[in-house]
């Protein structure tokens, strides 16, 4: 692909680490394309983190410490205004309240 905006991802876990480096996820050529993909990346973060926590995450704070901890943290270059932090906060509620209603 040959889209204006890359995204890529940075381990959580390593964030600290300089050589881990980023990986590179896809281009996309508009900013909502981005930020799809972006929230679609951290979607599958939180859906692996809720399924395979041990010990099991008893609230979407919980599930979103886990996320930043051990979760791939998405970047969308030039930058579009999108938060993974904050998307990632408010997703992780809103999937533990409904994984625990079902």
């Amino acid at each position: 692909m040959t889209g204006r905006y890359l995204v890529s991802t940075a381990d959580n876990f390593h964030s600290y680490d300089e050589e881990e480096g980023e990986d590179e996820s896809g281009r996309y050529d508009t900013a909502a394309e981005a930020v799809a993909a972006a929230q679609a990346i951290i979607d599958q973060n939180l859906v692996w983190l809720l399924k395979t926590a041990n010990p099991v995450a008893t609230t979407g704070l919980q599930l979103f410490d886990r996320w930043l901890d051990f979760g791939d943290r998405p970047v969308i270059r030039p930058a579009v205004g999108f938060s993974p932090r904050e998307y990632a906060r408010e997703k992780a509620e809103e999937m533990f309240s409904t994984s625990r209603s079902s």
